[in-house]
């Protein structure tokens, strides 16, 4: 699921829902929530999760959700 690489990355680097929150300049609820896969990161934030764990869309499992939104 790529809630599960999401958070995976999130506690390689040591980090708290809340620090990756503060990083992307968003809310501690909106980490959970894409964590839990409840809810997927806009393209903005997609970007933005790829920057900070230096990943590409792809590794993340983010690229799919980003085709979705395409067709």
């Amino acid at each position: 699921m790529i809630g599960n690489r999401l958070r995976a990355e999130r506690e390689r680097r040591g980090c708290t829902q809340a620090d990756v929150a503060e990083r992307l300049g968003t809310t501690r609820i909106a980490v959970i929530r894409w964590e839990k896969g409840a809810f997927r990161p806009t393209p903005y934030f997609r970007r933005k999760l790829a920057d900070l764990y230096g990943k590409s869309i792809e590794e993340l499992g983010l690229l799919s959700w980003h085709k979705d939104e395409q067709a």
